[in-house]
């Protein structure tokens, strides 16, 4: 049931996963940037590429143009806002609400490595029980991270993200993304024990050039896609589909 799932999401030509998060305007203070969700999304269902995660009210909004276009997307169901200091995430969304949407599935941000790890496992752990209940896919990012000294501080050891990824693998998620380790050295380590899809978390502080370059990397050495955060939003639709396409081709 999954695997069929899954090929619906697989670029056929490339096979590699592309995946869009657009949950910006929930974690972030509203910027301009948000103002370009509805061209990227237009842009992304006409052309049939990769899949995206949403919050339920977006969700709602462009639940017909979706359909419509037989795109696949995810709800995104944990969060927390700007507004206050933390590394917790909550489920604000179900399963069950994401299947009644026209879900493919589910997408949840966990981190590990703080005081309220155990609370953000269980959590992920009931949402994986109901979605192979439902015949739903879990999508999770998985990062190591906390606040510390008032500062977000994210762990990216090899090692660390290696753990992050394998807790995710055992405990039932179908997709994972993760960041890049700062030492790329022995990036293959990462996928030799996570049998699932493996997802490179792209983030805004790498250039255009470093994208390609690291995505390029990374699917050599078992990755096997990209996420685009705000990048999706802040770069023309054409040069950012041309860049992904040449770094996922290896």
């Amino acid at each position: 049931m999954k695997d069929k799932l899954l090929k619906k999401l697989i670029d056929s030509t490339l096979q590699k996963y592309i995946f869009f998060p657009l949950d910006f305007g929930f974690y972030k203070k509203p910027t301009s940037i948000i103002n370009n969700i509805d061209s990227l999304i237009e842009n992304l269902t006409e052309n049939k590429i990769g899949s995206i995660m949403i919050h339920k009210g977006l969700l709602k909004t462009y639940q017909r143009k979706l359909n419509n276009s037989q795109y696949p997307y995810f709800l995104h169901t944990t969060a927390s806002t700007g507004l206050y200091n933390t590394v917790k995430k909550v489920q604000i969304s179900s399963v069950k609400e994401a299947k009644d949407l026209g879900a493919i599935g589910v997408s949840t941000l966990i981190y590990l490595g703080n005081p309220h790890e155990l609370e953000m496992l269980k959590m992920l752990g009931k949402i994986s029980e109901e979605a192979d209940r439902l015949g739903m896919l879990v999508y999770t990012m998985m990062y190591v991270a906390d606040f510390i000294d008032s500062k977000f501080t994210e762990k990216l050891a090899l090692d660390d993200i290696r753990y992050a990824a394998r807790i995710a693998y055992e405990l039932g998620v179908d997709i994972v993304e993760t960041r890049l380790p700062n030492d790329q050295t022995n990036l293959h380590r990462i996928k030799e024990i996570c049998p699932i899809p493996l997802i490179l978390g792209d983030r805004s502080s790498y250039s255009n050039d470093e994208y390609v370059e690291l995505i390029r990397d990374s699917v050599k050495k078992g990755y096997d896609g990209v996420s685009i955060t705000n990048r999706s939003l802040k770069t023309a639709f054409d040069k950012l589909t041309k860049r992904t396409n040449e770094a996922l081709r290896g």
